[in-house]
């Protein structure tokens, strides 16, 4: 038999010919060398294991409404904004209101000092939250320009002034007696930060407007609309930054939202003068592109990309980026570890793909917490669960072209290397115990109806799923999928495949 490896992530190239590999609620993993020795002379041990992602597991129920934004301060709290209401989300995941913001709707940003949190939201108004109380307050300080991103850098908050190519600070930790009553019920003793009017700076490198900025090893990334510079801590006494030489880079951000840090690096879309649309990151003063070809043409088929939405969380060994196209209701993921991408979507109740359901994202309580983008939940982003709150997760994986110059090919057998044996003892087979195969003779342009095989019942782990006469064709492109509500793990195919007489 013929092994079918599957050793890299999503390629769904321009051309199906190329490639026609969807990999969707699976990401690969690289099996470590230790694992792989005292095997057997001749058998091959399969080098990368394709793994479900996390189901959601129901944590809190906000109002009805996009949540906007999660953060975890410095007091180990989280908060969450959710549609226009300010909460505080306790240990055991009851919520707290603590105040109201004008918008609605669209992404927020949160950053705190380590004794006032900040909530900015694309409008001229900012919104603060005590630490120590818990006290909710409005800014009224008249240096507050607005921002779309708030961070911290050595002891300043930092804000973009929207559309403009303006970023400003508030001043130091100290609290000068000037900045009483600029924070409605707010007293001296837990007073924010104020801001000072000279507090601000322009980007230097080029004329395009600032989206966004990130903080990142004490410097601070400006993203322009076509670059992006770098600037350090100078400790001036007017501005405490100062732009670092040769630190421009040809890449700016193409969604404000988009930016987000990963490990020690920022990952973003990017855009240039070339009109170029890549995936890149940043680390040090380097920036590469991370996209694949076939992920690109797929960002650039999208009506609208600039609405793009960015979170990243780390679980089991593996450092993920999820990039989110909300108009055109899509989800890809990069997994920094092995480099490689997947999807991920939810199923709706019409059968349909959608985006995945998280909107932001956090780690709290030891948990990587997610917000719906709809309907007010937070989940537990959890590897241990197999549906999306109840509702079950399809996971599909496309394989390779067989073919053999343009000769007609026999398939007698495939073979899934998948494993079997842990359905639920009450499953049933509309519940997902389940295999489908299906396969395309048009190069991956069309495909035939899949066929299903059972995955075994519990503890049955020696399970041979199998399909047996799967015809002739010259170029095949095998596909698998299923909605088990269990762990698995694929390690790609066998298949019996011979020349054709006739």
């Amino acid at each position: 038999m013929v092994t079918i490896p599957l050793t890299e992530g999503s390629y769904n190239a321009r051309s199906v010919i190329a490639a026609a590999q969807r990999c969707v609620n699976l990401y690969p993993e690289i099996n470590q060398r230790q694992a792989l020795t005292g095997l057997p002379q001749g058998v091959t041990p399969a080098l990368v294991t394709h793994y479900p992602t996390p189901g959601l597991r129901p944590l809190a129920q906000g109002p009805l409404a996009e949540v906007r934004g999660l953060f975890r301060a410095n007091n180990d709290l989280l908060y969450a904004v959710i549609g226009s209401q300010v909460f505080l989300v306790n240990q055991d995941w009851t919520m707290q209101l603590l105040g109201i913001i004008a918008s609605s709707a669209g992404q927020v940003s949160m950053c705190d000092n380590g004794r006032t949190l900040m909530i900015v939201d694309n409008t001229d108004t900012g919104y603060v939250v005590d630490l120590a109380t818990s006290i909710f307050g409005t800014v009224t300080d008249q240096a507050y320009l607005g921002a779309t991103k708030v961070d911290y850098l050595a002891s300043f908050l930092v804000f973009n002034q929207p559309n403009s190519q303006n970023f400003y600070t508030s001043q130091s930790n100290q609290v000068p007696a000037s900045s009483l009553g600029t924070y409605p019920a707010l007293s001296n003793s837990y007073a924010a930060q104020s801001l000072y009017a000279l507090s601000i700076a322009q980007k230097a490198g080029y004329g395009d407007n600032i989206v966004t900025l990130v903080s990142l090893d004490r410097q601070l990334w400006v993203f322009g609309r076509l670059t992006t510079e770098v600037w350090y801590v100078s400790g001036g006494t007017i501005f405490p930054f100062a732009v670092t030489q040769n630190a421009l880079f040809e890449h700016g951000c193409a969604a404000q939202y988009s930016a987000a840090k990963l490990d020690d690096s920022i990952i973003w879309l990017s855009i240039n003068l070339a009109g170029k649309i890549v995936v890149v990151q940043g680390q040090g003063y380097n920036v590469n592109r991370i996209s694949t070809n076939a992920i690109e043409n797929e960002i650039q088929s999208y009506a609208v990309y600039d609405d793009a939405i960015a979170m990243t969380y780390q679980q089991l060994g593996h450092s993920f980026y999820v990039l989110t196209f909300p108009n055109a209701g899509k989800t890809w993921v990069y997994d920094n570890s092995t480099q490689e991408w997947h999807e991920r979507m939810w199923l709706d109740g019409g059968g349909n793909e959608r985006r995945h359901r998280a909107n932001c994202m956090a780690f709290a309580y030891g948990v990587n917490v997610c917000g719906d983008f709809e309907n007010g939940k937070l989940y537990a982003l959890d590897i241990n669960q197999y549906t999306d709150d109840s509702q079950p997760i399809k996971r599909i994986r496309g394989f390779p072209h067989e073919i053999q110059e343009t000769k007609r090919l026999v398939f007698d057998k495939f073979v899934a290397d998948i494993q079997c044996g842990t359905n639920p003892d009450n499953a049933s087979d509309l519940e997902g115990i389940t295999v489908a195969l299906r396969w395309s003779d048009t190069r991956g342009a069309s495909w035939l109806e899949p066929i299903y095989q059972s995955l075994g019942s519990t503890g049955q782990f020696y399970t041979n799923v199998q399909w047996r006469r799967l015809g002739i064709s010259r170029d095949r492109v095998f596909e698998l999928s299923w909605t088990l509500n269990a762990l698995t793990g694929l390690n790609g195919a066998f298949v019996d495949v011979r020349p054709s007489i006739t």
